[in-house]
Order: C-alpha cells, then sequence, then structure tokens
C-alpha cells in the first residue's frame, strides 16, 4: 500500500463520489476505480459500497478513512519537518560559553538565533575553554564561545599554526 492508495480512498470517501474525486486528483475516472478495487483487495475487505448512483462508507470505510487522514497528515507532517531541518530551522544547537566577555555579545547573538530558528532547541553550557575544545572534537557540542585567546591557539596575524 502507498500514500497515494489513502489520498484516492480519502478523495473518494469525502466526495462520496469516484466521478467527483477523479477531477479532484486529475485522475480518470476508471484509474481511480481501480485503484479503489486494488486497494480494497489488498485490505481483503470492502471500504464503499457503490452502485452507479450512489456510493457510501462501509463501517470498515469509516474507520480506514479516520486512520488514512491521521497517516497522510502524520507524512505530511514528516515532509515539513525534513524541509525545516534541512533549511536549518530546526533540530538542536548545542552552544558552550565561558569568560566575562561573552557576557557582552552571547546573549544577543542567541536571541538572534532563536528569532530567525524558533523551531530549533538550544542548550547553552558553561564550560571552561579546555573541556570545550574537547567536546568540540567529540562532536557532543557544535560551537564554543571563549572570552580571549587560548594558550596554543592561532593568533590572527601570526605565522604561529
Amino acid at each position: 500500500m502507498e500514500l497515494r492508495h489513502l489520498r484516492y480512498f480519502v478523495a473518494v470517501a469525502e466526495q462520496l463520489s469516484f466521478s467527483r474525486a477523479a477531477v479532484h486528483l486529475h485522475l480518470a475516472q476508471p484509474s481511480l476505480s481501480t485503484q479503489i478495487r486494488d486497494l480494497e483487495n489488498e485490505l481483503g475487505c470492502r471500504l464503499l459500497d457503490r452502485d452507479h448512483n450512489h456510493v457510501a462508507l462501509t463501517d470498515a470505510g469509516a474507520i480506514f478513512l479516520r486512520e488514512s487522514r491521521k497517516v497522510l497528515a502524520g507524512a505530511e507532517t514528516a515532509v515539513k519537518r525534513a524541509r525545516e531541518a534541512a533549511a536549518g530551522q530546526t533540530g538542536e544547537l548545542r552552544v558552550a560559553a565561558w569568560g566575562p566577555a561573552t557576557f557582552s555579545f552571547f546573549p544577543a547573538c542567541l536571541a538572534r538565533f532563536r528569532a530567525a530558528n524558533p523551531g530549533a532547541r538550544v542548550t547553552v553550557m558553561d564550560l571552561d575553554t579546555p573541556e570545550q575544545l574537547g567536546r568540540i572534537a567529540r562532536g557532543e557540542i557544535h560551537a564554543g564561545f571563549i572570552g580571549a585567546p587560548y594558550p596554543g591557539s592561532p593568533v590572527p596575524g601570526s605565522s604561529r599554526p
């Protein structure tokens, strides 16, 4: 069973008409009928009672409609969340800060990030510089802020590595 089968069934069940559902889905009506028949065969039960002039949900169809709507809503949510994550709008940012110098700029940076990415979780830790470097190296935090150059770190404009 594929999501399209659920979409097709929901359209027919909501319209209570194969012809109107086919128009809505931009499908040929015989193709839609075949898809619904295949779905019923796969499920092993009738979802719709139908004749030439009338379409009605069976008890199984009413339950399947309710559950299909949930599945389709979940699939839409999954797509939305994946797109948000790909755009950097969700997920988790783990940041460490240390030293009085970070107090002057770090809160403003954090506020701007949260405003731009309201769905992202932010975890801020108070860690000294050696701990930050270790956690960054192990992938436990994404970024660290320190208040002054750390001994052994590159100094801008110098030839030291």
